[in-house]
C-alpha cells in the first residue's frame, strides 16, 4: 500500500500535543520490507503517553499521531477528550480545507 494511500495530501497545518489521561486503541502505521508504508497492529497506547498530532487521518474520525519515533491514526474523539489545547471539529475542518485551492 502506498504512502498516498495511507496518508493522503498533505492539507494540515495543526498540531497540538496532549498527554493521555488514560488508556487508548490506535492503528499503528509500518514501514515494510520494501520501504513503503502499511498498516499495522492496532495497540493500545497507555496513559501517560505524549501525542504529537499533526495531520489528518484517514477518514474524518480519524487523527494522524506521532509518538517518539512511531506513527499511529486514533480516533479524533479519543484525542479531543484529552487535549491540553482543544481544537474543535469545525476548527480542525477549517484547518484542513484553508489549503485547498479550488
Amino acid at each position: 500500500m502506498s504512502s498516498d494511500v495511507l496518508f493522503g495530501p498533505q492539507l494540515v497545518t495543526v498540531e497540538q500535543s496532549c498527554v493521555l489521561s488514560r488508556q487508548i486503541c490506535a492503528l499503528q502505521v509500518v514501514t515494510g520490507e520494501d520501504g513503503g508504508m502499511r498498516w499495522g497492529p492496532v495497540v493500545k497506547l497507555p496513559q501517560g503517553t505524549r501525542l504529537r498530532c499533526f495531520g489528518a487521518g484517514f477518514n474524518k474520525h480519524t487523527v494522524r499521531v506521532q509518538v517518539k519515533d512511531s506513527f499511529y491514526f486514533v480516533f479524533r474523539e479519543d484525542i479531543d477528550r484529552e487535549s491540553e489545547a482543544h481544537i474543535s471539529n469545525r476548527q480542525l475542518a477549517r484547518k484542513m480545507t484553508s489549503g485547498i485551492k479550488h
